[in-house]
């Protein structure tokens, strides 16, 4: 009885400690799991703060990015049933923010050259939902937070405009795309424009900081081609006061189609629309910051430069296009010519018609901020880039005086050729009228063989 006894208290003795180990083991699995559910939410809901909107500053930004940015990276043209390889190089650049410029899915359907079919809600839904759960994109997600505007294809509708019937579905379906914060305006505005205070800090040893000012435009919900409106009026009206904001040292300003552009025939561009360019420009020149615009669309990257825009500073302009297709496959054999085509007088390159992303890097001191737009290949390696300062465009700025009303605007610009300004409308009726052109002499060449294989049958007389 002795020995049993001394042999149960022994047996105690052991597992008690390791019935111990296993409960603290068990325990901290369980907070491990739970802590990391909770930081396993959205990266937008972390590094994106919603700021307090008012009547008094309705020029203040709509949101902050809470940390300071270094790298800012952008993009387009995204057909989700592509291969997304370049995900791979914009993870590995390793971007503060990822900024789209429309088009992150193609929702619309070809048809017939020139002619797309829109897609019904639900499978628009679901085009979404793939490149959303892509391999790469996903694991972009979860290390960088994303903002974006829209474009065409996404929108619904190629070069669709404010008659589009399903433009609200579509852009709630855009937001949660996104993973745009609940509290944003965005989900019950007429449109998806939006502004954010992105912060740039000068070093640790610095007590100075710069606010970079990016505002999306909407350049599809409320766009009315036959009064030439891009924007209509409640955003023309928000965007007149968001560039009035004094903490802006900045602005950039982007939108899914190119802004500076006179001479590039056939593509959507703000000049065609002239009396939203001018209307912009107006704005831009008595902004309390100077601009730099941000644009997608066209399949190649540009980076560009108006010195005749009436602003008072050179105008500069980087447009990322073709994420997964770009210019150099699509035009095949025809690349040189359209190339040359599409080459604008604005631009400080000639166009690069690779697979791209785009980037701004930033680095600032006590005296100056400095960026520098940046055009990278699918293998993340910098193509064209152009440094700019701060100071320098403030400078220019001051220096024109450019709060004269009677600067003036594009016409310092040389006038374009006249084949250079088609625009896309001429161009549809133009490629449909060469389309049938090309069918009637397909139809006729047809017919002329039938008739000739016809005639060389020969024909048997009956015998009586």
């Amino acid at each position: 009885t002795a020995l049993t006894s001394i042999h149960l208290a022994m047996r105690r003795c052991l597992l008690l400690p390791l019935f111990a180990s296993v409960s603290l083991l068990i325990l901290c699995t369980v907070v491990t799991e739970s802590t990391e559910h909770a930081n396993s939410g959205p990266v937008n809901a972390r590094a994106i703060e919603s700021l307090s909107a008012s009547p008094d500053t309705p020029s203040a930004a709509e949101f902050r990015i809470r940390t300071p940015v270094t790298r800012l990276a952008l993009g387009s043209c995204n057909r989700q049933y592509l291969a997304q390889d370049i995900w791979q190089s914009i993870i590995e650049y390793s971007p503060d923010l990822w900024l789209w410029l429309g088009d992150v899915v193609y929702t619309d359907r070809m048809i017939f050259p020139g002619v797309f079919r829109a897609s019904p809600v639900p499978e628009i839904e679901r085009m979404y939902s793939r490149q959303k759960h892509s391999p790469l994109y996903s694991q972009l997600q979860k290390s960088t937070p994303i903002i974006g505007t829209w474009d065409d294809h996404d929108f619904g509708q190629n070069n669709g405009d404010r008659h589009f019937g399903n433009k609200g579905a579509v852009k709630q379906i855009f937001l949660k795309f996104i993973d745009e914060l609940h509290s944003s305006p965005r989900w019950d505005r007429e449109g998806l424009y939006t502004s954010y205070l992105i912060p740039i800090s000068a070093g640790p040893s610095s007590a100075s900081s710069y606010q970079v000012k990016l505002i999306l435009l909407d350049n599809r919900y409320n766009l009315d081609r036959p009064t030439a409106d891009i924007l209509g009026a409640a955003q023309w009206a928000w965007l007149q006061a968001q560039l009035l904001d004094p903490a802006a040292d900045l602005l950039l300003i982007a939108s899914g189609i190119q802004f500076l552009p006179r001479d590039k025939p056939i593509q959507e561009k703000w000049f065609e629309l002239r009396a939203s360019f001018d209307r912009l420009l107006d704005l831009l020149r008595d902004a309390s910051a100077p601009a730099v615009l941000l644009s997608g669309d066209v399949h190649h990257g540009d980076l560009l430069r108006s010195d005749c825009s009436g602003v008072g500073y050179p105008l500069y302009e980087l447009t990322s296009s073709g994420l997964t297709h770009c210019l150099r496959r699509q035009s095949g054999p025809f690349h040189p010519i359209v190339k040359r085509v599409l080459h604008s007088s604005e631009a400080l390159f000639e166009p690069f018609t690779l697979q791209n992303f785009g980037s701004i890097e930033f680095s600032a001191s006590s005296q100056d901020l400095l960026f520098t737009l940046q055009l990278r290949d699918q293998h993340g390696a910098v193509a064209r880039e152009v440094h700019l300062s701060l100071e320098t465009l403030r400078e220019s700025r001051f220096t024109s005086g450019s709060s004269s009303t009677t600067t003036p605007r594009v016409d310092l610009c040389a006038t374009p050729a006249l084949w250079k300004q088609v625009d896309h409308d001429q161009a549809r009726v133009f490629a449909g009228l060469l389309t049938l052109l090309f069918v009637a002499l397909a139809v006729s060449l047809i017919r002329s063989l039938v008739a000739r294989c016809v005639g060389r049958v020969p024909h048997t007389e009956k015998l009586d």
